[in-house]
């Protein structure tokens, strides 16, 4: 694959990895509100801003996903195309060829 569709790949798992990392974080100010006596004003605070930051990863993984998947996409059908190529590189006769178009 090219250097674009690994960097997307790469950028596409460093987010869904935080992703992670942002929900488990969102407990855990729960659980401090709860348990330790947090302050509800920090804690919305601190959720308010782990969910911000949800909501744009939410989006960047989904447009990494469809990038991704259309790069995908593009790598088969230019694969596909090759082998057809490939296929029908030494015609010595057109009869059955035009029944192709």
């Amino acid at each position: 694959m090219n250097l674009q569709f690994k960097t997307d790949s790469a950028a596409l798992k460093k987010s869904e990895k935080r992703l992670a990392e942002l929900e488990k974080l969102i407990q855990a100010t729960f659980e401090k509100t709860i348990l330790s006596g947090l302050s509800p004003e920090s804690a919305n605070k601190l959720i308010h801003g782990y969910e911000s930051e949800k909501s744009a990863l939410t989006e960047k993984i989904s447009q990494l996903t469809f990038k991704i998947n259309a790069q995908h996409q593009l790598k088969n059908d230019v694969d596909t195309f090759i082998e057809l190529m490939k296929k029908h590189v030494n015609i010595t006769d057109l009869e059955g060829v035009l029944f192709m178009v």
